[in-house]
């Protein structure tokens, strides 16, 4: 399913970059950033500042042995700036409002 979703956001975008027959799109931002920081990389840019923010999440089953692995290694990630490092490596720059 993930990659029906990918395929499904990606195309809209491929479209709206190749052909111009949109002058904008919202989307979360997440995606948007990472797409134009790589795949439209010098043919895209976001603007303005974003609106509706909500946190991006992990999910897995309830009862998952990794639920408590990802916990604690994200928490020194954050603690010694690792955490930045990738969102600015894979976002495009750096997010002022990580907690």
């Amino acid at each position: 399913m993930l990659k029906c979703l990918k395929r499904s956001w990606k195309k809209t975008v491929d479209a709206v970059v190749t052909t111009a027959t949109l002058s904008g799109l919202v989307r979360c931002a997440p995606l948007l950033l990472y797409y134009a920081a790589h795949d439209a990389r010098g043919r895209v840019k976001t603007v303005g500042s974003d609106f509706n923010i909500g946190p991006i999440a992990i999910m897995m089953q309830l009862d998952s042995p990794l639920r408590r692995k990802i916990d604690l290694a994200l928490i020194p990630l954050r603690e010694n700036g690792t955490y930045h490092q990738i969102y600015d490596k894979w976002f495009g720059g750096p997010q002022d409002d990580l907690n």
